[in-house]
């Protein structure tokens, strides 16, 4: 088992992607209002069924909804998610390739995982907001970071650990999900929950279980 540090900056996709969504928030801040009004259904996720946005918009926003976030502490904490989460799955990936050899590389693995985690977070919200009737709107990019928990949870320990921090993230959204409004938190949990399944597929394909761990150095 390789003893790899958490934040190991020689990993440098997952602080690619940081910078990429850094860029969409400085972006997001200093367009005029109007031109932002303008990007909002390609960049906001909302029920499928919303009158004045298009199917080529709809489509879109699954995955450009995870490019914005709504204030700074939203993005701080997605990007701490990718980046520790992330480094940790490609050490995990590195493993199972040098057993398995595939097509993609490790850092292009991780990138199918991250973006099919938001993708698949959308399908998951559109799939909750259309059983409740619910009309809301969602961004952020925890869809990918939850995909990576999932995989960072198998590389680090297998299926017991993936099964243990699952648990726990089932119940800590299903917990915002019912109480969240009262304390004035509103979070796309459903998005969290498809982004979580879509790294269980990849975790049990693409990473090699027990073979890395973490620590804060």
């Amino acid at each position: 088992m390789t003893n790899e540090p958490m934040l190991n900056i020689r990993e440098r996709a997952p602080v690619v992607i940081m910078g990429v969504l850094v860029a969409f928030h400085i972006i997001k801040l200093i367009i005029p209002e109007s031109l932002m009004i303008l990007m909002q259904p390609w960049l906001i996720l909302v029920p499928i069924d919303t009158e004045g946005v298009t199917l080529v918009q709809r489509l879109f926003s699954l995955i450009g909804y995870g490019l914005i976030h709504a204030e700074l502490t939203h993005l701080l904490m997605n990007g701490f998610m990718i980046t520790a989460f992330g480094i940790v799955t490609i050490t995990g990936i590195r493993a199972d390739i040098r057993l398995r050899p595939h097509v993609l590389t490790p850092v292009q693995k991780f990138y199918v995982i991250f973006v099919l985690g938001v993708l698949g977070g959308g399908l998951f919200q559109w799939a909750w907001w259309s059983l409740s009737n619910e009309f809301a709107a969602a961004i952020g990019a925890s869809g990918g970071g939850s995909a990576l928990f999932a995989t960072m949870a198998y590389a680090i320990g297998g299926k017991d650990r993936l099964l243990k921090f699952g648990l726990g993230w089932c119940v800590i959204n299903i917990l915002f999900a019912f109480f969240g409004a009262t304390f004035g938190v509103n979070i796309a949990w459903a998005a969290h929950l498809g982004g979580f399944v879509i790294g269980i597929i990849f975790a049990f394909y693409w990473v090699r279980p027990n073979s890395a761990e973490f620590r804060l150095n």
